[in-house]
């Protein structure tokens, strides 16, 4: 009978203990993000092929391209159509998806092929969070303006850390022998659609010269190139020349691709065999010379790889929760700008 009475006195305890439990449950969420948009920043908003993303880092990215939409365009209604039935709201809610899922996709790959930040990354982000706690005053400071943006320390430090591993992904797809570097079929499918060239520049603006500026500064690079033709090594000349007139990168090699790059210079560039150096060449804002180069097929492999991470985006399995699909985008910016201008003083969101 006592051990009976017993059993029953710790059941009821541990009956109690859980009680007490429930009665403190979960935390009640907090931050300027829950205040703004009634969603637990911790929950998960995403899941992009089961890789959560959590509604701090997609109210981040929401809150930018908020931002970004305003910078551009100024008052925006948020739910006016911009295009085929989508409003401002719409495509924030969407861009803000979209660079949410680019860097899961960028944590899957590095994952899948073994790619970590380096100890020369992890010092540049050290140096970066440094400069930025100096910038705005001190640590509390740099705390306070963390809170300001809605993102927590630890979250922050994750975006800038895949702005970081996307560069290093970016490098070793670059490096010949590498596991990302794309296969030769691949890199030549890729060059069927876009057109590359490799050069070295003298480049000089134009930008606030008159017509006897412009025809004074076509007639030295003319100079310039005609030195450059008939030195015996075209590109010490370049460099020289390029330095002499207080630019720095006349000894590095450029890698231009036709879908970036003003057509104007792509077309003549293409006409050049390699070795060869350009007559003048006059852009909507610049005017240069050209000396042809042996193709950086380690650039276009960058390129490459960057596109695929755009396909493997693309076609990533896609999940969102409810409070994703009931967010007030309009309501949700309205209420983050007026608590910011209630009790916080800083700048747009940086990136």
């Amino acid at each position: 009978m006592k051990k009976i009475r017993f059993l029953a006195a710790a059941l009821a305890a541990l009956l109690l203990m859980s009680l007490l439990a429930g009665c403190g449950g979960k935390e009640e969420p907090e931050g300027l993000f829950y205040k703004a948009s009634g969603i637990d920043p911790q929950s998960t908003v995403a899941a992009v092929n089961g890789r959560s993303i959590s509604a701090e880092e997609y109210l981040y990215w929401l809150s930018y391209h908020c931002e970004t939409l305003v910078a551009e365009r100024g008052g925006v209604k948020w739910n006016a159509v911009i295009s085929d039935g989508v409003t401002y709201g719409e495509y924030a809610q969407r861009s803000a998806l979209a660079t949410a899922i680019q860097f899961s996709v960028v944590r899957d790959v590095a994952e899948k092929y073994g790619v970590s930040l380096t100890d020369d990354d992890r010092a540049a982000l050290r140096q970066q969070k440094d400069d930025d706690v100096l910038r705005y005053g001190g640590r509390d400071q740099y705390l306070r303006h963390l809170e300001a943006l809605g993102v927590s320390e630890e979250t922050y430090d994750r975006i800038n850390e895949s702005y970081r591993l996307t560069a290093r992904l970016v490098e070793t797809a670059g490096t010949e022998g590498s596991p990302l570097y794309p296969p030769q079929d691949a890199l030549d499918d890729f060059l069927k659609t876009r057109t590359y060239a490799t050069v070295r520049l003298i480049t000089l603006p134009t930008a606030g010269l008159d017509e006897e500026g412009k025809a004074n500064q076509e007639a030295l690079l003319a100079e310039c190139a005609a030195q450059i033709r008939q030195a015996d090594d075209p590109c010490a000349k370049l460099e020289e020349l390029s330095a002499s007139l207080g630019q720095s990168d006349g000894g590095v090699d450029q890698t231009l691709g036709s879908d970036v790059v003003d057509m104007t210079l792509m077309k003549a560039v293409n006409a050049l065999e390699e070795g060869q150096v350009s007559d003048v060449i006059t852009t909507s804002s610049a005017m240069c010379v050209a000396l042809r180069r042996p193709l950086d097929r380690s650039a276009v492999a960058r390129d490459c790889f960057s596109n695929s991470l755009i396909l493997t985006r693309q076609s990533a399995k896609i999940e969102v929760s409810e409070s994703y699909k009931n967010l007030d985008v309009g309501k949700f910016y309205t209420s983050l700008v007026e608590l910011r201008q209630a009790g916080y003083e800083t700048g747009p969101t940086e990136r």
